[in-house]
């Protein structure tokens, strides 16, 4: 069962941010995507993996016994939502880029008022046992360890241009070095994890026809809509241009690891 803040306070304060204000009421579904359209969406994206990875390697920085560990657990479980709304309506046209207490704050936000047992523990088996003999799998092992070390960008900050490894971005290049013979055992082709990622992947077709659907819904189920949520369904972001479009983007590495399990649709 996910958990729910304990107060109606968050762990963060609101004064870090130039962007939100306290909350005088439990925020609507409504609410909550006007403040996360306040952000740029690649932002809030980027911010979102960078936390869910941060977590995925310090799985110990999640137990609400230890220090911070509460406030860390509420963005670890509604960060993938957060994210997904970034996704439907947001936009990163003239809008600052999110920082990491705005996004927690915002995570705080969608949690307080979500009905106590909404979700379900995810119970995402081991990607070994995810492995099997098909390509399908054996494409997907890859994908993931090419996550799992993360692509090198550029960032522009306050001390100019700075090249930093990102966890859950995932390149697709010709293989280079060790590599080549890895893809070679397992037979795999940049063209071959190019169609896999795009078919664990959602492009801005998909996120327009989310929109449209949660729009359709009436407003008080929005909220609990899979809509909302669809990162259990594809894992992966495609943040690249066209058919060969070689950049990808993996959030969540729980749902990115139990890629290949039987998948619902969204409904």
């Amino acid at each position: 069962m996910r958990i729910l803040p304990l107060t109606n306070q968050p762990p963060w304060r609101y004064d870090a941010s130039e962007v939100l204000n306290p909350p005088k009421r439990t925020l609507s579904f409504e609410d909550i995507v006007k403040r996360v359209r306040r952000f740029r969406s690649d932002s809030v994206v980027l911010m979102g993996s960078r936390l869910l990875w941060h977590f995925w390697n310090n799985p110990s920085l999640v137990n609400p016994n230890a220090p911070g560990g509460m406030g860390n657990r509420i963005t670890q479980t509604y960060a993938e939502r957060i994210i997904s709304l970034a996704c439907a309506y947001g936009s990163a046209y003239n809008r600052p880029a999110v920082s990491e207490v705005e996004f927690r704050l915002l995570c705080w936000e969608l949690s307080w008022g979500m009905g106590e047992g909404f979700f379900t523990e995810k119970m995402v088996d081991s990607l070994r046992d995810c492995l099997g003999r098909v390509a399908l799998a054996r494409a997907h092992w890859v994908l993931f360890a090419m996550a799992a070390e993360g692509g090198t960008v550029d960032v522009h900050g306050p001390k100019g241009v700075e090249r930093i490894r990102e966890q859950g971005l995932v390149i697709l290049r010709e293989a280079q070095g060790e590599e080549v013979e890895l893809r070679e055992k397992l037979g795999l082709t940049a063209d071959s994890l190019r169609a896999v990622a795009k078919r664990l992947s959602m492009s801005q077709p998909g996120f327009s026809q989310l929109r449209e659907e949660l729009d359709a819904k009436p407003p008080a189920l929005r909220r609990y809509a899979p809509q909302t949520d669809w990162l259990n369904i594809f894992p992966m972001i495609d943040i690249g241009v066209g058919e060969l479009s070689e950049q990808f983007i993996a959030p969540s590495p729980w749902w990115a690891a139990g890629a290949t399990a039987p998948r619902p649709r969204l409904g």
